[in-house]
């Protein structure tokens, strides 16, 4: 066993130097070209400044020209969230109306209901007020008889005649 440990030894101490050679030998690396100097006269270095100053202004028109879009398009995105609730709106009205369509008379029964409804409580409530009022002010009295007689009237015209 010692021997073998021995020879491993001899055999890496041999073997190391010549992989350390070859390692730590500096890689040769090629040598870059100079860059190629062109010459070109004023006249076509004029035109090549007009040629990128050309296409500078282009591309600051291209630039105007997509923030213009982008406005646009946010600007239609508005108006058509609008018209979609516009005609969410229109469509629930005109789901209304067909159910409305249904039974015209009993909607335009109902309609007038509630308007009579309205007006009759309002004259009522004036009259309670003017009621009230006459106890405080005994000269409202012709203004509440006057009321009273307007409701005389609508009340009539839901009785039978004769």
């Amino acid at each position: 066993m010692k021997d073998s440990l021995s020879s491993l030894l001899i055999a890496y101490l041999l073997v190391l130097p010549s992989a350390q050679e070859a390692f730590c030998k500096p890689t040769p690396t090629p040598v870059a070209k100079k860059p190629e100097l062109v010459c070109r006269t004023k006249q076509q270095d004029l035109e090549l400044r007009d040629w990128i100053s050309g296409i500078m202004a282009e591309a600051q028109k291209a630039k105007a020209e997509v923030q213009a879009a982008q406005n646009s398009n946010t600007d239609l995105q508005d108006k058509l969230a609008a018209a979609t609730a516009d005609a969410q709106n229109l469509a629930n009205e005109c789901a209304k109306d067909k159910e409305c369509a249904k039974h015209p008379f009993s909607c335009g029964f109902h309609r007038l209901l509630k308007h009579l409804l309205w007006v009759g409580l309002g004259l009522l409530g004036v009259v309670v007020v003017l009621l009230v009022a006459s106890f405080l002010v005994p000269g409202l009295a012709p203004l509440l008889g006057f009321f009273l007689s307007i409701w005389n009237k609508i009340l009539s015209l839901f009785k039978p005649k004769p």
